[in-house]
């Protein structure tokens, strides 16, 4: 979503910005400090905000060096005031809600991690970063997605190259796309490679180690310790981008996050290697469905958060027994003072705010008293 004049985090969702949609999430699980890192929007952010939530506290990011960068930015605010508990990090294009913070947090508080952050199935979120297990299943490293296809890219380019072969420039520019993506990334990824090739010109071994090295086709996880984009694909979770810290895990392992990779980026996602190279503790939680933690970046995936986020609409059911449903005014009165239930029901069929169910059930209350003191206590449907 590259529109130049709103911020990301304020596109509305259901009809309210998806930024209070995220903060509401996190008052439901009683996080109620925030730290809101902002931009080049800032001013529409912050009056976005500020009405619902008065407290918050804005941090500004001048330069957009990337994730890693932008959490540095909101953590010098938490060292001003010498903070030293629990830090919980998560990007504002999420719409999430409070079960899985819930169990994030209670995990964080039964083993006492460094660090606890959310997965997801890969089939949920296919451009997050892939998570890399160690042999003792425990999460070492988050590989971006395009770090990931430039590795396979380049890996088969040696591949098609080998021996005197040449790649016909249309061909290297078709698995280009099917690794990396649209031209402005494939010209991140490549550089000037790319210009040459959509010139037309064909690629051979020596073209090719003019810009790049056999070692370009490797990932480095940890000094020594290197891998494919191949392998990195076969995992089988992905980084949803929400992360439960101790803070001086946090303060820590951002300070040595660097921009060395394949988009010149501070990533968050290091941490996680970082943290495992110091020998700190990671864990991943694992979300339990796609709807808990939902991103955005496009029109279509802000369409479909909406629709996962309607209410369900209600349906009429038949029945070979109608007489099922005539009912005395009493007892009809009973079915109303069933805890909840009624208003449950208003919501799913209306989807109105908790409010106004009670309103409505209030209305049926006394529409029932009503007709009982005229007609008295007769059967209805």
């Amino acid at each position: 979503m590259r529109s130049g004049d709103r911020a990301k985090v304020c596109y509305p969702i259901a009809g309210k910005p998806a930024i209070l949609h995220l903060l509401h999430a996190l008052k439901q699980a009683e996080i109620t400090k925030h730290v809101i890192v902002v931009g080049k929007h800032a001013q529409q952010v912050m009056e976005t905000v500020s009405p619902e939530y008065p407290d918050v506290i804005y941090a500004f990011q001048r330069e957009q060096l990337g994730t890693g960068h932008a959490a540095r930015v909101g953590m010098k605010v938490l060292q001003q005031f010498s903070f030293s508990g629990r830090v919980l990090v998560i990007a504002g294009d999420k719409v999430i809600k409070r079960d899985p913070l819930m169990r994030l947090i209670s995990r964080f508080e039964e083993e006492s991690p460094d660090l606890a952050f959310l997965v997801g199935d890969k089939a949920w979120e296919p451009t997050a970063g892939r998570i890399v297990y160690s042999l003792e299943n425990e999460p070492i490293a988050s590989i971006e997605k395009f770090d990931s296809g430039r590795s396979r890219l380049l890996a088969a380019f040696f591949a098609n190259t080998d021996r005197g072969a040449v790649m016909e420039a249309e061909r290297a520019l078709s698995l280009a796309g099917q690794f990396i993506g649209p031209n402005r990334k494939i010209k991140l990824a490549i550089g000037e490679l790319y210009t040459m090739l959509q010139n037309g010109q064909p690629l051979t071994r020596d073209l090719l180690q003019k810009y790049f090295s056999a070692e370009d086709r490797l990932i480095t996880l940890a000094p020594g310790h290197q891998i494919t984009g191949a392998e990195v694909e076969k995992s089988r979770y992905v980084n949803l981008s929400v992360y439960l810290f101790k803070a001086d895990a946090l303060y820590q392992s951002l300070k040595q996050i660097s921009s060395k990779n394949a988009q010149g980026e501070e990533y968050l996602t290091d941490v996680i290697s970082i943290l495992h190279q110091q020998q700190r503790r990671v864990l991943a939680v694992k979300a339990e469905s796609a709807d808990e933690v939902m991103s955005f970046n496009t029109p279509e995936e802000l369409q479909r958060i909406e629709e996962r986020m309607a209410p369900p609409r209600a349906t009429l059911q038949t029945t070979d027994n109608p007489r099922t449903f005539v009912q005395k005014i009493s007892d009809w009165q009973k079915v109303l003072s069933r805890n909840g239930r009624v208003e449950k029901w208003l919501g799913q069929l209306f989807g109105r705010p908790e409010s106004s169910r009670q309103k409505n059930v209030e209305l049926l209350r006394l529409c029932l008293e009503k007709f009982k003191e005229h007609y008295g206590d007769r059967p209805a449907l």
